[in-house]
């Protein structure tokens, strides 16, 4: 598997010390999960946020947003 240990690491700093915090190998990366729901993950060089439904429409309006697509190869970001 192969995913950016340095981003990877970051993501587990932050998340390791909140209650219900697990990690799991996935999608060929690794995702973060709180009370076994996925939070986050990383694969290649992607970081990936699971975020409410109603806050979609507004955080993909940032830059460097996209959705999460697993069908399809990296795109340019922006």
């Amino acid at each position: 598997m192969v995913f950016d240990e340095k981003l990877a690491g970051r993501a587990r700093k932050l998340m390791q010390e909140m209650p219900g915090y697990s990690e799991r190998k996935m999608f060929g990366g690794v995702c973060f999960m709180l009370n076994g729901n996925m939070a986050c993950g990383v694969t290649k060089d992607t970081f990936m946020l699971r975020c409410p439904k109603d806050q979609h429409a507004p955080l993909l309006r940032r830059q460097h947003t996209r959705p999460m697509d697993f069908t399809v190869g990296p795109r340019p970001v922006g």
